[in-house]
C-alpha cells in the first residue's frame, strides 16, 4: 500500500483548481507521514485549511478509523482555492497514487440541487469540477 516509487497523478479536474504549489506541499506532508508510517488505510482524505497564516498552510489528514493527523507547511503560492470548502483524497491505485477531489465531496455535489437560476438539465450535465465552480460562484 503507498509504495513511494508509484507515481504520482493529480487528476486534470483538479489540477485546474488546485495551485502546483499547494499540492507539492500536500505530497511532502503525505511524504512524511508514510515515513513515519502514519498511512494505515488506502483513501486519506485531506481538508485544506481556511487561509495561510503566518506563511503557514495547515492540513488535516483523515483516514477511516484511524486518528486524524494536522500537518502544516511553508506556503507562498496562489491562495484563490482557499476557504471554498475544497477537500481531497489520496486513492492507492495499482497503477499508481491519486490526488483528486475527495469523494464526499463528490457525493455532496453529485446530490446537491442546481443554484437558484441554474437549469436542472444543464445542472445534471456538469462534471465535478464545472459542479464545484458553480457551488463556489453561488457559496463564496
Amino acid at each position: 500500500m503507498f509504495e513511494k516509487t508509484k507515481k504520482r497523478v493529480i487528476t486534470d479536474e483538479l489540477a485546474t483548481i488546485l495551485p502546483n504549489e499547494a499540492a507539492t506541499l500536500i505530497w511532502e506532508k503525505f511524504d512524511t507521514m508514510l515515513t513515519y508510517q502514519a498511512i494505515k488505510q488506502p483513501l486519506v482524505e485531506i481538508q485544506i485549511a481556511d487561509a495561510v497564516e503566518d506563511g503557514q498552510l495547515g492540513f488535516l489528514f483523515v483516514q477511516d478509523g484511524e486518528e486524524s493527523q494536522e500537518l502544516e507547511g511553508a506556503y507562498a503560492g496562489p491562495t484563490e482555492f482557499l476557504g471554498k470548502a475544497l477537500i481531497v483524497d489520496i486513492h492507492d491505485r495499482v497503477d499508481g497514487i491519486y490526488l483528486d477531489f475527495a469523494d464526499r465531496l463528490k457525493a455532496y455535489l453529485m446530490t446537491m440541487p442546481a443554484p437558484v437560476g441554474y437549469p436542472d438539465a444543464e445542472w445534471r450535465r456538469l462534471t465535478i469540477l464545472g459542479k464545484y465552480q458553480a457551488f463556489v460562484k453561488a457559496n463564496f
